[in-house]
């Protein structure tokens, strides 16, 4: 397996461990103000690495990083305030659409149709899906609007990191990412400020999901778009809810609660990484029968 499909089950297992506390935050502040902190964090501590090693920042990839940082920043704004209207689940499912969303676009660019394999492996993903979040029973609402336009935007981010990944400085593309997305989320965030809560548990949340879930985590992916093409990052995806369920399982909020692990979620889950395991196997042996 290469390293950078390591990264990916990495920031996945991350990323989904800590969801919850993305829910548990706007307890303290708002998700303007939650973003502001976490990307700014992220930022500060980074430049910090950066000022003490003293890296060059290779100008090109900064200006692509802050591009990137723009849409990381709106998206991850539209994917917190969803929050305040619709259910984790909804989230959840509507988040993984990007298995849809990101493919097709190349495969309309490309002007061809999706082999027998990747619609297989779709097709299982989507079932297992909509059985984890058992979207059926909890409807929709405006909040999954909001959802939806958070997803569209990280597929344009995957798509566009593809490429700029590939011929740029990561380090230098992931600094500026973070200071970008702080300074998107801080123009939301200005009437807030002076609302947050300080305490252990907000402090905790914002080193987390910020210093360690954005700066060293977004890095992660940032290096891993570099090698693995995006089509196999937004399936790999499909791990984040996986993860997210047990993260709402373990974490409790601050009344002491915890999410249930339903055996719906547990059958959705089996179904979305045979699947993966799927697409891993027949990707592999592709690869071996063209060498």
């Amino acid at each position: 397996m290469k390293k950078e499909y390591l990264y990916l089950i990495i920031m996945n297992l991350y990323w989904g461990l800590t969801q919850v506390l993305m829910k548990h935050i706007l307890q303290y502040m708002g998700a303007a103000t939650y973003v502001f902190l976490r990307f700014g964090s992220a930022f500060i501590v980074m430049l910090i690495f950066y000022l003490i090693m003293r890296k060059k920042v290779d100008t090109t990839s900064f200006k692509h990083g802050l591009i990137l940082g723009i849409f990381l920043g709106f998206q991850t704004l539209l994917n917190t305030y969803s929050l305040y209207f619709t259910s984790t689940s909804n989230s959840v499912f509507i988040g993984q659409l990007t298995i849809i969303a990101v493919p097709s676009y190349y495969f309309i660019k490309q002007r061809k149709l999706p082999d027998k394999h990747f619609l297989l492996v779709t097709f299982i993903m989507i079932c297992g899906l909509m059985i984890f979040s058992n979207v059926f029973n909890n409807g929709f609402n405006k909040g999954d609007i909001i959802t939806f336009g958070s997803m569209l935007l990280l597929s344009v981010q995957l798509i566009i990191g593809a490429k700029w990944t590939r011929s740029n400085d990561i380090l230098s593309m992931a600094i500026a990412q973070m200071l970008s997305s702080s300074l998107v989320a801080g123009v939301f965030a200005i009437n807030d400020i002076n609302n947050v809560v300080w305490c252990s548990n907000s402090i905790m949340i914002i080193v987390l999901t910020g210093i360690i879930g954005s700066g060293i985590m977004n890095t992660l992916r940032l290096l891993s778009q570099a090698k693995v093409s995006v089509v196999s990052m937004s399936l790999i995806n499909i791990l984040h809810p996986i993860f997210s369920m047990i993260g709402a399982a373990i974490i409790p909020n601050i009344h002491g609660e915890v999410e249930v692990i339903y055996g719906y979620k547990v059958i959705g889950a089996i179904i979305m990484i045979s699947g993966l395991l799927y697409y891993l196997y027949t990707n592999n042996r592709r690869r071996v029968i063209k060498n």
